[in-house]
């Protein structure tokens, strides 16, 4: 319930007067509708650093923004902390009336705005999920197979959509399935038992490992594509993975393409190391249909190259 004003700052050359306070004080009234918009729930108060070195906040206190004290002087990296000794000062702003009696209460209960309803999926579009998966190649031996190419990725699909984050996980979430929907996963039947057999950890994790990770991608993106119908805005943006590298120690960096109304991811493609952004962008967008688009990136994109493709294209 507490939302951090990251950056403000206007360049020293515009001088219109009461434009900074005025600009905080229309995105307080705001923000907390917003936000529940967004993400379901309200604001109740926001948070700013100011470094007393360079600005004194004066914008803020005019928008009745309130100073609660100095930091103690520490930058994070990664999970550690180090003292660089430049305190900031600490401005806070309630947006409801009780912030303070709100946000001691031991138990926040909140009423979401609207309800989520879950995705409806058609029989047609689940039968064409399964059509993709089984376009994926088996990375396993023929001899000695027990559990179907097809069971093994939809229980991982329907596990990580769950929340699942890691392959034990993938696993419980399995055998915490019922017979029936062990069944529509298309797992193994074990004629001595009578029983459907969901597949083991290290079957999931050597499986998953193994996997060609590209046609997996084009395979479900393909799919979310089908389900998102015609849109009209596309990003592109690129993360370094954390926590995962190369067999060189490289740190794994991917390139994306995810819509603007819906969030979702419909293209991905990671940059190789001998190569960069600039030039995964058009292998990326190869498989999207852009036509009608407004396709947005970062400034670094700005190619003759790729203008020129996302124009023709």
């Amino acid at each position: 319930m507490v939302a951090n004003n990251a950056r403000f700052l206007i360049l020293p050359d515009v001088g219109v007067p009461n434009m900074a306070s005025r600009i905080l004080s229309l995105n307080i009234k705001r923000l907390s509708d917003d936000w529940e918009e967004t993400y379901n729930h309200p604001i109740w108060l926001v948070e700013t650093f100011v470094d007393p070195r360079y600005f004194k906040g004066t914008c803020y206190k005019a928008a009745g923004w309130i100073p609660l004290g100095y930091t103690k002087g520490f930058a994070k990296s990664s999970n550690h902390y180090t003292q660089h000794d430049n305190p900031k000062i600490i401005f806070v702003r309630p947006i409801h009336r009780q912030a303070v009696n709100k946000l001691s209460t031991p138990d926040i209960n909140i009423k979401p705005r609207k309800e989520i309803k879950p995705m409806n999926l058609s029989e047609k579009s689940a039968h064409e999920l399964i059509q993709r998966i089984l376009l994926i190649p088996d990375p396993r031996m023929a001899r000695g197979l027990r559990h179907r190419k097809a069971s093994v990725l939809a229980i991982s699909i329907c596990a990580i959509l769950s929340g699942a984050t890691s392959f034990t996980e993938i696993a419980e979430w399995a055998a915490g399935c019922s017979q029936n929907m062990l069944r529509r996963l298309f797992c193994r039947f074990d004629t001595d038992t009578k029983r459907y057999q969901h597949p083991s950890e290290p079957t999931i994790r050597r499986f998953m490992q193994a996997v060609d990770a590209e046609a997996v991608d084009n395979a479900l993106y393909g799919w979310l594509q089908s389900l998102s119908g015609k849109q009209t805005a596309i990003a592109i943006d690129g993360k370094t993975l954390k926590g995962a590298r190369q067999e060189n120690n490289r740190q794994v960096h991917l390139l994306s393409a995810f819509l603007h109304q819906k969030g979702m991811v419909v293209a991905q493609r990671q940059v190789l190391s001998k190569t960069n952004e600039i030039t995964t962008v058009r292998p990326l967008l190869e498989s999207v249909d852009i036509k009608g688009c407004v396709v947005t990136m970062d400034a670094l994109h700005t190619q003759k190259d790729t203008a020129g493709y996302l124009a023709i294209k």
